[in-house]
């Protein structure tokens, strides 16, 4: 059993131990030790990272009550060794978990609902609600939690007999079976919970959702905490200072000035539409007719716009093909009408059509080349 001396004191970050035990493992190793400040993965906290004797440490675990971390060399079993937590993802970790805690227990207690699930990963902390809560609701949220943060209280862990345990009120995410450990913040949270917290509200900085959806008939939420917030602010005011400069515009009228700028951008494409429409229509009454089949070869053109021909070509004659593109970037065509299979047929067998579409109007395109199509057209 592996003495966990985090839980003594959780800013203690260099440390001496014994192995106790050593097995490779996939070309690394398990190492063991008697008595570690190394915290586990668990209760969505990310395992410590570190170093023993300068060997890097990659993760830790627990295997029931021992722990172990994960290095890429073997140390033999007895060995004294020195180590060293790395301070500043503990920190980190620490900072996330205690910032959560308060968010979630205000969140819980607040609007009624259950913490349901919890993660730390790259992208910033995730928390799972099984209810769904609005956008006021969560900046309510916000802003008590971050008053609470200034308070700059104590966290403070408990440790109550199982008998004392059933006359306290706490958050807990699944049944506690053996010795509980409570995490209380006074006004915000009392929370069943294995992991490492800093000792002062003050120490979080700042809670902040940047985003959250519905999820499980929950609510999902994304949360930068502490460091990562700040990040995290830096970089959007960098893009919206990147907008502003595009719309020359100060960052309180950002959106109005980009609001304008897409109504005669939405304007412009609707006269660009119009354009083209009447110029396919024009085009349309001097293409070549064959056997019925009015058609058009062209250089590319977009999907929209092939297909946009190939209907004014179908309401001049009937039916319509159009074949846009060259041998370099491949061929795209558009065929309607009323009596268009067996030209479809044809296209299949002879260009390598590719493609579908219903009630008398196809498209996709053609594995081809010019030669094959223009012997295709003069047939």
């Amino acid at each position: 059993m592996t003495k966990k001396l985090y839980y003594d004191n959780a800013y203690i970050f260099d440390f001496t131990a014994s192995v106790t035990k050593c097995i490779d493992c996939e070309n690394k190793y398990k190492i063991y030790l008697d008595e570690s400040v190394f915290f586990p993965e668990g209760g969505g906290q990310n395992g410590d990272r570190g170093w023993i004797n300068d060997i890097p440490v990659l993760d830790t675990q627990e295997d029931g009550d021992d722990i172990y971390v994960i290095t890429e060399k073997c140390i033999e079993v007895g060995t004294k060794v020195d180590c060293k937590i790395d301070r500043e993802f503990r920190m980190e970790n620490m900072i996330k978990h205690s910032g959560e805690h308060i968010f979630s227990g205000f969140c819980c207690n607040t609007f009624d609902c259950n913490n349901v699930g919890f993660h730390m990963g790259t992208d910033g902390v995730g928390v799972d609600f099984d209810k769904q809560l609005t956008a006021e609701d969560i900046a309510k949220i916000e802003d008590m939690t971050n008053d609470k943060i200034r308070e700059n209280i104590d966290i403070v862990c408990l440790f109550p007999s199982k008998d004392e345990a059933e006359n306290i009120d706490f958050r807990s995410k699944k049944e506690v079976d053996g010795d509980i450990r409570l995490v209380k913040i006074e006004g915000a949270d009392l929370c069943a919970c294995c992991g490492t917290h800093v000792k002062k509200t003050g120490e979080i900085g700042i809670v902040k959702c940047v985003s959250f959806e519905n999820y499980k008939g929950g609510t999902r939420l994304l949360l930068k905490i502490g460091a990562d917030a700040v990040v995290d602010y830096r970089n959007r005011n960098d893009e919206l200072l990147k907008l502003c400069a595009m719309f020359s515009a100060k960052p309180d009228t950002a959106v109005q000035n980009a609001e304008i700028f897409m109504n005669k951008s939405e304007g412009m494409k609707m006269e660009i539409a119009a354009l083209k429409k009447e110029l396919y229509e024009l085009r349309a009454e001097k293409v070549d007719v064959k056997n019925g089949l009015g058609y058009a070869v062209c250089e590319v053109m977009p999907p929209a716009d092939i297909m946009s021909y190939c209907d004014a070509i179908r309401k001049i004659h009937g039916n319509a093909l159009v074949i846009a593109g060259n041998d370099e970037s491949g061929y795209k065509f558009a065929l309607c009408g009323d009596n268009i299979d067996g030209v479809f047929a044809e296209m299949k067998e002879e260009l390598n059509a590719r493609g579908g579409g219903r009630n008398g109007s196809m498209q996709g395109q053609l594995v081809t080349s010019q030669s094959q199509i223009s012997a295709f057209i003069e047939k």
